[in-house]
């Protein structure tokens, strides 16, 4: 899958989006969903607090360089004692220290981010619904709600792989945390897919390697993948992506909760407690203004986009 990162962006009128304010239980924690991908706060062997961002990727927790040195980390021993996040704290986990300044500008990074890998052994929730983080004991069961998953390798990532059925036709997709990315296919999948006409051109990209357009269409038939149901969704087409990609703008209704040691995940509609306007990306492209920030802090490596409509 091609990763590009967005340092500009010429947009249209900001849209506004309906997200989540509040949680809606007392174990929950508030997760930032304006950045490149969902941010929350987290304690290291009892410093503190932190700003971590949630990948859907496997392997050991990242922490950036001068703060890997600060918690006397090092190669030979790279365990974090404690993580705590919220009321609950992980103990014994492996890091690796990380360099942010390919990925992001000046002191816009944050501090590190966790994989599913710091979850192992407990259930972790994602309430895109609600924009807040559950970390809880127990596990998930096959069927129903929840479907299997497995990771494969992507540049220097292992990232979740999920089947979903469009329409009748089975789709293996890339579940990202990404929270720029909706639904998105390369160029050659526009001549496969069931689509509401010809797509139409939303943005010109500008990358190292070359002009990219980016095209958009809706589909004809439904995306589902086991409690998740998508009513003829929105798609984007480019060179980008060389593998469909579905990423958490497309799940605001859902609670995705991982059970990363059977490598199960669970789609759960709920209900926010409480909704605001608020000028998050989200939806087709929504959040606009929002979006020049986010994209530009974002780890790929595309130099300029132009999205020419919002729709």
């Amino acid at each position: 899958m091609s990763m590009h990162h967005l340092v500009g962006i010429l947009v249209g009128p900001t849209l506004l989006i309906a997200s989540a304010a509040s949680a809606q239980s007392a174990d929950a924690i508030d997760c930032v969903m304006s950045r490149p991908a969902p941010e929350i706060t987290a304690m290291i062997n009892g410093q503190g607090p932190y700003r971590f961002e949630i990948h859907f990727t496997d392997g050991p927790v990242r922490i950036k360089r001068d703060l890997y040195d600060e918690l006397n980390l090092s190669e030979s021993d790279s365990t974090i004692r404690t993580i705590t996040l919220g009321d609950r704290t992980i103990r014994n986990l492996t890091a690796k220290s990380w360099d942010p300044s390919s990925m992001y500008s000046g002191d816009s990074a944050p501090d590190g981010f966790l994989t599913l890998s710091t979850f192992e052994g407990l259930l972790f929730t994602l309430d895109l619904a609600n924009e807040t983080v559950r970390v809880e004991p127990g596990e998930l069961k096959a069927g129903g709600s929840s479907i299997d998953y497995v990771l494969r390798d992507f540049d220097d990532e292992r990232r979740v792989l999920i089947t979903a059925l469009l329409g009748e036709k089975p789709l293996d997709f890339v579940l990202t945390a990404n929270t720029q990315t909706t639904i998105h296919f390369s160029d050659d999948a526009i001549k496969e897919l069931p689509l509401d006409g010809e797509p139409g051109l939303m943005g010109r990209v500008i990358t190292d390697e070359g002009e990219a357009e980016i095209t958009g269409g809706r589909l004809t038939a439904s995306l589902t993948a086991g409690g998740l149901t998508l009513e003829r969704p929105g798609a984007r087409f480019s060179s980008l992506f060389d593998t469909p990609t579905l990423g958490v703008p497309q799940l605001g209704d859902y609670a995705v909760t991982f059970d990363h040691t059977h490598r199960l995940v669970r789609f759960k509609k709920t209900e926010p407690a409480t909704v605001t306007d608020s000028p998050i990306a989200g939806g087709d492209i929504g959040g606009l203004t929002e979006l020049k920030t986010a994209f530009n802090e974002d780890k790929d490596k595309t130099r300029l986009v132009m999205i020419l409509s919002p729709t």
